[in-house]
């Protein structure tokens, strides 16, 4: 059954992959392997891999970090932008250094820094503000993500 359901988050029916989707947050530990193996299959759909990666970071399970981090050079943004989120719902502390270093990469997309900031404030807020406050006064892309995020804290009253 299991593999029905992973093969079914990429259906091309909405009712399918919801029904998977429910299915693998309800299911055992066995759920975690297939998801960390759809996460890093670069053949299958980006449906079916971007639902994986926030299926485990729902999950909260950090043995799922290597195979998020791992997505990092993935040539879909969007999938990187999963992973990232993911992350920081796990909010495993160990990753913050690398989450810092893609947000301040200069080469990174502007709406990846600002996932990316975010998963960093999921993590631990504190220890990321200092680098959004810097950012301030960074470039603009650097900028625009920082300012989001900042806002986005102000109005759920988190600063």
């Amino acid at each position: 059954m299991m593999q029905t359901w992973i093969t079914q988050l990429g259906d091309a029916d909405l009712w399918q992959r919801l029904t998977a989707e429910s299915a693998l947050r309800a299911a055992n530990d066995d759920a975690h392997a297939a998801l960390c193996t759809l996460v890093s299959d670069a053949g299958s759909a980006f449906e079916a891999r971007w639902r994986a990666a926030l299926l485990l970071g729902e999950r909260g399970d950090v043995r799922a970090v290597p195979t998020l981090m791992a997505t990092r050079r993935d040539p879909s943004i969007e999938i990187r932008q999963g992973a990232i989120w993911a992350m920081g719902l796990i909010r495993d502390a160990g990753v913050f250094e690398a989450l810092q270093a893609i947000f301040t990469d200069p080469q990174e997309e502007e709406q990846l820094r600002f996932v990316t900031a975010s998963a960093m404030t999921q993590i631990d807020a504190a220890r990321a503000l200092p680098y959004l406050h810097a950012a301030l006064d960074g470039q603009d892309a650097q900028r625009r993500a920082a300012r989001a995020v900042l806002a986005n804290l102000a109005e759920r009253g988190a600063l």
